[in-house]
């Protein structure tokens, strides 16, 4: 897909000696300073997207420096950081720093065949879900991150709350796997990965390959178990069909029932996607 935007003539800005020079940008405190702060700013807000900047200017930030940055209690800190997590504009390292999560620097998703496959799938997930009764997502891929774009949540007690609107590293989840394991080693080898592949992770692919679907069991959350199988169109895979389930309710060796509502629900999405793009 062509990303390349028109060229635009520069406009002229200049008011003064103080303004920057035509065709820079001015510095962002200087951007910060000609915005009046609001009268009613809302605080919590306010704190978030100040660890963002933090993160982002000093690549990673303890849970106490964060605390003593915004001038809060490390319990407060710690909620904030941990919603940012969960959203996925932060993650946690193992030596506990803070640092930029997916979410920061993504590309947008929904443009083109990844808004069709979105379009075409949401009548199904629905189904899926009250066959299976588990949440059910679709997730795209841009390079190495998937990203989930629709999602239906199961109505047990015990479940997976919907993911929309997560994203993740490809490798660690089942729909980035069943997609990846469509490319070939030189396009894998390509991408621009946040972290080094996990040892025998080619293994992982090939078993992909073979059985038509792919898994993930603790990889991306503990507790948090997925089965995928990719959408496809024209040839290519352009998304993925995931159940998520606890890890105590996966059926380990016996996950034929939900492969086959799985392959039976993508064949829908894939004639869905071939009648919108003939008519």
């Amino acid at each position: 897909m062509d990303t390349n935007a028109r060229r635009l003539r520069p406009v002229d800005r200049s008011c003064g000696d103080d303004s920057a020079p035509a065709g820079e940008k001015p510095p962002v405190s200087e951007i910060r300073r000609l915005v009046e702060k609001p009268t009613y700013m809302i605080g919590s807000v306010h704190n978030a997207l100040v660890l963002l900047t933090e993160i982002r200017d000093q690549g990673g930030l303890r849970l106490r420096d964060a605390a003593r940055e915004l001038g809060v209690a490390e319990s407060t800190a710690h909620r904030l950081l941990s919603t940012l997590a969960y959203h996925g504009f932060v993650r946690q390292e193992a030596d506990r720093r803070y640092v930029a999560g997916p979410q920061m620097g993504i590309q947008p998703a929904l443009a083109g065949i990844q808004r069709a496959v979105r379009d075409a799938s949401l009548p199904e997930l629905d189904r899926i879900t009250r066959a299976t009764n588990e949440t059910a997502n679709v997730m795209v891929r841009t390079g190495s991150l998937v990203r989930t774009v629709a999602s239906v949540e199961s109505t047990r007690l015990l479940r997976i709350g919907s993911r929309l609107g997560h994203v993740t590293e490809a490798h660690r989840a089942a729909g980035g796997r069943v997609m990846l394991a469509e490319l070939d080693d030189e396009s894998i080898a390509a991408l621009d990965l946040d972290s080094p592949l996990p040892e025998g992770f080619s293994r992982v692919l090939a078993m992909a390959r073979e059985r038509g679907y792919a898994t993930s069991i603790n990889e991306v959350e503990d507790g948090l178990s997925s089965i995928a199988v990719a959408i496809h169109h024209d040839g290519e895979a352009v998304g993925a069909l995931v159940l998520l389930l606890p890890s105590t309710r996966f059926p380990f060796g016996a996950e034929g029932r939900l492969v086959k509502h799985l392959a039976h629900t993508v064949t829908r999405i894939e004639n869905r996607l071939l009648r919108d793009f003939s008519s």
